[in-house]
């Protein structure tokens, strides 16, 4: 009788535990192979990427200073931002305005 009350009063948590493995499992670790996956895909372009970083990085280094490589980075990432909402956020609200014709 007490090993049935016992196994009773564990049963919540064996479900818990099967439940954050099975959640685990089907939700995290294929993000984690993506990386691997889209390197392997595009390792062309990534080393693209990590080479004209290290470039730019070196220009501004020894043309100006260490203090400015900050200011180098932002740059990047505003005119990537600027380009990206430039090219992709119009393609998008025709998108969606031909989703809600549809409907």
């Amino acid at each position: 009788m007490q090993n049935k009350e016992s196994f009773t009063r564990w049963l919540p948590l064996v479900g818990l535990t099967f439940a954050v493995f099975v959640f685990n499992t089907s939700e995290f670790m294929p993000i984690g192979l993506l990386t691997d996956i889209a390197m392997s895909i595009f390792s062309g372009i990534f080393n693209l990427g990590i080479g004209s970083g290290a470039y730019i990085g070196g220009l501004v280094v020894s043309r100006l200073s260490i203090e400015y490589i900050g200011y180098a980075g932002g740059a990047i990432g505003m005119i990537a931002t600027l380009y990206l909402t430039l090219r992709y956020f119009p393609n998008m609200r025709r998108r969606e305005a031909a989703d809600i014709k549809q409907k």
